[in-house]
């Protein structure tokens, strides 16, 4: 399996620190520019194997710090469980000290951060715990999509001959030349790691990764942190079964946009998910008067991974520009033809053309488009 090593980055001299509104981000060059790859997950009960004691706890207790010091209560519990359940009865310790930065995978956390009184206390409490604690389910691995996005995008201005800082995407990192060896986004991230490792859980900002076969052996379903985001396990399956019925063999971006198109609806309209794209709880087909997508197919794995990654980001990751509403020409002109031999496609009683001038009376403008689809927005 290839390699991977994420570097938060916030660790070097110190970490992240404001700047005009902005988290200023330092590095040391990072020989791959990608996270520590998943390992095998632990068993679903009993210990850690790691002896907790001083040394232990302050190693655990300074990767929190330097891996998710300015995350919430639920992140920094994500963040210490992963790094438990990849050091399994081995020494946190005898791989994170001398305390340093992240670079590659030795060490395959940043330590640079003095611990504090409140991550060495949870670091005690994570060591003591029986593994059904867990919050993450097993995870051993974790990166935080935003940021990598942005450190791919600085990777490829340095190899492009650029020098200096930048703001990318809302961060402003210092000297983008450090950056040069990143060149994985954070789907391409996800792409590599899907060939051996599965999604694990969301908490906030950080996707939680391990191995796919343990997953499907526990019958596994992603978890979400509690306290880490602000939906619920009903708006994601909700989500799921709304990008599994409207794009059930879709690309990874068409199925995103099409959750972000959703989530942004339920927020415009301010409803939770499943109030927005299924009234009531109730599952089903498209009905204009009622709702404007499908819930009618139970979700897969991966619609459920992709749900459960677009509501876990910021609005400000928002890719589709604003998007509450999709739609595919193509398709549409085809059904709107086959509706006049088939009776299963008579309700498409509109072709492009007409379908395009209802929706423009009826406010909404195209805003972008993504493979098949068009992206609306009012």
């Amino acid at each position: 399996m290839t390699k991977f090593f994420y570097a938060l980055l916030a660790a070097l001299g110190g970490g992240a620190a404001a700047g005009t509104g902005y988290l200023v981000y330092r590095a040391l060059k990072d020989d791959t520019g990608e996270p520590a790859a998943p390992l095998p997950a632990p068993a679903p009960t009993g210990g850690s194997g790691i002896d907790a004691n001083d040394n232990e706890v302050e190693a655990l207790a300074r990767v929190i710090a330097s891996e998710a010091g300015s995350g919430t209560d639920a992140e920094k519990k994500a963040i210490g469980w992963t790094v438990r359940n990849r050091f399994r009865n081995k020494s946190i310790y005898a791989s994170e000290f001398p305390w340093r930065s992240q670079k590659g995978s030795n060490p395959p956390f940043a330590s640079a951060r003095p611990a504090t009184e409140a991550s060495r206390a949870l670091a005690r409490q994570i060591l003591a715990a029986d593994q059904s604690e867990d919050p993450t389910g097993g995870a051993t691995s974790f990166f935080e999509p935003r940021m990598q996005d942005a450190f791919a995008k600085a990777g490829a201005m340095a190899r492009a001959g650029e020098t200096g800082d930048r703001v990318i995407d809302g961060v402003k990192i210092t000297d983008i030349t450090r950056f040069k060896n990143y060149k994985k986004d954070a789907n391409q991230i996800r792409d590599s790691w899907g060939k051996g490792s599965t999604l694990y859980a969301n908490a906030g900002r950080f996707e939680m990764w391990g191995s796919a076969r343990l997953f499907a052996q526990r019958d596994g379903v992603v978890q979400t942190v509690v306290g880490a985001t602000p939906y619920t396990e009903t708006d994601r399956e909700a989500l799921a079964r709304a990008v599994e019925s409207s794009c059930p063999h879709g690309t990874l971006q068409e199925k995103q946009a099409v959750a972000w198109a959703c989530r942004n609806r339920a927020a415009r309209s301010e409803k939770s998910i499943v109030e927005a794209i299924a009234p009531g709880g109730e599952y089903g087909s498209r009905d204009d008067e009622r709702v404007f997508c499908s819930t009618a197919k139970a979700p897969t794995v991966e619609s459920t991974k992709v749900a459960c990654a677009v509501l876990a980001l910021p609005p400000s990751a928002d890719p589709t520009e604003g998007a509450v509403d999709f739609w595919c020409p193509k398709q549409q002109a085809v059904f709107h033809a086959l509706g006049y031999a088939h009776e299963a496609y008579a309700d498409y009683s509109m072709g492009e053309t007409a379908m395009r001038e209802r929706l423009e009376q009826a406010g909404f403008h195209p805003c972008g488009t993504v493979g098949r689809f068009e992206l609306l927005r009012v």
